[in-house]
């Protein structure tokens, strides 16, 4: 039971190793207020327009952002739209991630704290001596015999 524990334990301690190695980095990358790579390159990926479209690509109402913020129709990007909704996009998702992740590394420092692993020990013993509280009681029984008691 104890070696199963030392396995587990020795297991989420590389964990937590891996995440404050990765809760660093985002701390900072949001100091330089910089994307991640694998945001930054879903951010960078360009979408394939044909030139005729790219020529006479107007905002759409309901779909572009562009419309929102007052852009003029005629002055229209349809790359620089797509671009801008990427690198939105991109950063809600780094925010959602690095909030997990946050959220990841304060449970792993819960779980691996004395208290957690001393209560995490007693429930287990616990279990155990439930398990085998017959096999102690039978052989206390078979010491008793032997011994003419």
């Amino acid at each position: 039971m104890f070696t199963n524990w030392q396995k587990e334990f020795c297991a989420k301690v590389g964990v937590y190793v891996t995440q404050c190695e990765l809760s660093a980095e985002y701390r900072e990358a949001a100091a330089k207020r910089d994307l991640l790579k694998p945001f930054l390159q879903e951010a960078r990926k360009r979408w394939e327009w044909t030139q005729f479209y790219r020529t006479v690509a107007n905002p759409i109402d309901g779909v572009d952002q562009s419309l929102a913020n007052g852009a003029n129709a005629t002055a229209y990007d349809v790359d620089a739209a797509y671009a801008e909704l990427r690198h939105r996009h991109a950063w809600q998702l780094q925010n959602f991630v690095t909030a997990h992740q946050t959220v990841c590394l304060e449970k792993l420092i819960a779980d691996l704290a004395l208290p957690s692993q001393v209560h995490m020990l007693q429930e287990k013993l616990t279990a155990w001596a439930s398990e085998h509280r017959g096999i102690a009681h039978l052989s206390r029984y078979a010491t008793l015999g032997a011994s003419g008691q």
